[in-house]
């Protein structure tokens, strides 16, 4: 038997307790451009708002950039529109590779606040996205605006609901808590 258990989200444990996600037609993005350079070559219908940690950002047309905030005051600042999962290979860096591998802590972040999710079609996580219908998953950042752009109120009000219950778990440490019940079955499977 298999002795292997994957973690495929992160917990994200917090007291703050969100509304429900309100329909706006804009993408967040929380990390730093010069990691993710996409962010600098924005050239989209669809607003960015990117939360880093840099002292100075020259932000393209139609990027905001809103700085660093901690977890308390970030959260409540992600209760409207899509998070945004999203990594490109550099010659510097193969992150879309590290995305098809790695459990992401952004993920779990937007899941967490409420907020449904847009990511790379291969994340790590796109069959969870996919099952339990928390979001989007998209080829490219064209396919990225368009499915913003062309998404109805009604329907991203269901997505923001099923995100916002699916958060609970999140922030209540349910990812864990399965990982270990995980454990020690295969523990005792003989």
């Amino acid at each position: 038997m298999d002795k292997i258990v994957y973690q495929h989200l992160w917990d994200h444990p917090t007291t703050y307790q969100p509304q429900v996600a309100q329909f706006q037609r804009e993408l967040t993005f929380l990390g730093n451009p010069q990691r993710f350079p996409f962010v600098n070559d924005w050239q989209y219908a669809t607003p960015l708002r990117i939360y880093a940690n840099l002292d100075n950002f020259e932000a393209p047309q139609n990027v905001f950039f809103q700085g660093y905030l901690p977890d308390e005051l970030l959260l409540p600042q992600l209760n409207r529109g899509f998070g945004l999962c999203w990594s490109v290979d550099t010659p510097d860096q193969e992150e879309r590779k590290y995305s098809r591998l790695n459990a992401s802590y952004k993920l779990s972040t937007y899941l967490a606040a409420g907020m449904p999710v847009i990511a790379n079609a291969d994340i790590s996580a796109a069959n969870l996205i996919k099952d339990h219908q928390l979001g989007f998953l998209a080829e490219s950042l064209n396919e990225v605006n368009d499915l913003v752009q062309n998404c109805t109120p009604a329907d991203y009000q269901q997505m923001a609901q099923r995100v916002h219950d699916y958060g609970y778990l999140l922030r209540n440490g349910y990812v864990f808590k399965r990982i270990l019940g995980e454990v020690v079955e295969k523990l005792l499977t003989v």
